[in-house]
């Protein structure tokens, strides 16, 4: 089973104390090599940056009903459990799978399994099933996308085992084996799980793990601190407003997945709900160097392209992860009362979305042969999915605070 729940240090302010050592709760699953991503280098001095395009309303409208339409089939299928919990962003709790149940109940009626951990039974999902199809490769991630999507804890869901399980008690087991973060590895997978504690949980209050007591103010903390540490050379690359030279190397938050963005937004949520502002500083200073990321990333897109024209597919779906989670993790800040947009943040958001319509529109020949494309890379498949969810949730949360008065 994925571990359910489970740094760098900065070279300025020290981090919290870290957690008392402990055994893991268990063996952590094999670990399946994460996608190819365009490494690029930097633009040479003489190279033309990309062009921006300005989206509007009526732009990204029409983006949301063509990349609703594309992944519509992918995201009901009742067999990824993986691509449902993310059609869960664009549909709601009350999607339906392909055989017609509801997805959520396909979700945990289906995948979930037990463990004993210690003496406790615990109940969660596995990386994946016996012939390679993700189920909750992040750990945690199911849980969240059914607390966000509105699922009522006290839901029942009947498992092939026979027995019968709540929602609650999920989340609970999954809080029970949480590990606060003590290296890069438990920080890569650490956003999914502390979403799921969010949905659950006010700022003062604590979670039951195995190793004891753990308040949302310390997980804040360092989150944050850890945010700071993984982007300190984007920090000091936007200061000195050098985005030619930013290379993704993964390093920093270039190794989490989805490029550190679910980080970044179970980070910012974190911080608006302890409502400290010093601490509200900091993850809005952290968003700003995302946008700043954005100026480098397009950049290397379009140098990458240049180098390795044989490699389209694979950078455009780069693209749309990138593109995608930028305007959704901003979206979302807005949403949240994080920030409060400018009307020069507005424009550049505006800008972020005239990429991703770019991308989408360069991807529509992959769209419309998903199937020869999921036999010849599954990974390419899912991503095309997954990241088209995301995609649209980000579209459409971003069309009252970006493009309308």
């Amino acid at each position: 089973m994925a571990g359910i729940g489970a740094c760098k240090e900065g070279d300025k302010a020290p981090p919290p104390p870290p957690p008392a050592k402990a055994p893991p709760a268990q063996a952590a699953p094999a670990k399946a090599p994460p996608p190819a991503q365009p490494r690029g280098t930097p633009p040479s001095a003489g190279e033309a940056v990309p062009a921006k395009r300005e989206a509007s309303e009526a732009d990204v409208e029409k983006a949301i009903a063509t990349l609703t339409e594309n992944v519509t089939a992918g995201a009901h299928d009742r067999t990824n459990p993986w691509a449902m919990a993310h059609g869960l962003l664009v549909w709601g709790k009350d999607m339906k799978a392909s055989d017609g149940r509801l997805a959520v109940d396909v979700m945990v009626s289906d995948f979930a399994v037990s463990a004993k951990v210690d003496d406790r039974t615990v109940y969660g999902f596995p990386d994946k099933t016996a012939t390679g199809v993700p189920v909750d490769p992040h750990g945690n991630m199911i849980v969240r996308a059914l607390l966000a999507a509105g699922v009522d804890p006290k839901r029942k869901f009947k498992l092939g085992t026979g027995e019968t399980i709540t929602l609650k008690r999920l989340a609970d087991d999954a809080e029970w084996t949480t590990v606060v973060p003590s290296d890069d590895g438990d920080w890569h997978k650490f956003a999914w799980t502390h979403g799921a504690i969010l949905e659950r949980h006010g700022a003062n209050d604590a979670i039951d793990t195995k190793f004891g007591k753990k308040t949302l103010l310390e997980l804040a903390l360092r989150a944050a601190h850890h945010l700071e540490d993984d982007q300190q050379t984007l920090a000091r690359l936007r200061e000195a407003n050098t985005p030619e030279k930013v290379q993704k190397d993964r390093t920093g938050i270039f190794a989490h997945p989805c490029g550190g963005l679910h980080f970044v937004q179970t980070t910012a949520e974190a911080a608006k709900q302890q409502g400290d502002p010093a601490l509200l500083a900091k993850v809005k200073t952290q968003l700003d160097v995302v946008l700043f990321r954005w100026e480098a990333e397009r950049r290397i897109y379009r140098t990458f392209a240049t180098q390795r024209p044989d490699a389209r597919i694979l950078i455009l779906v780069q693209e749309l992860k990138f593109y995608g989670h930028v305007l959704e993790t901003f979206a979302l800040a807005a949403k949240q009362g994080i920030i409060e947009p400018s009307a020069e943040q507005k424009k550049v958001l505006r800008q972020v979305a005239g990429d991703l319509l770019n991308t989408l529109e360069a991807l529509q020949g992959a769209y419309a042969n998903l199937d020869k494309i999921k036999a010849s890379s599954a990974q390419t498949y899912y991503d095309l999915i997954g990241d088209g969810c995301h995609a649209i949730r980000g579209l459409r949360e971003g069309l009252v605070p970006f493009f309308r008065p």
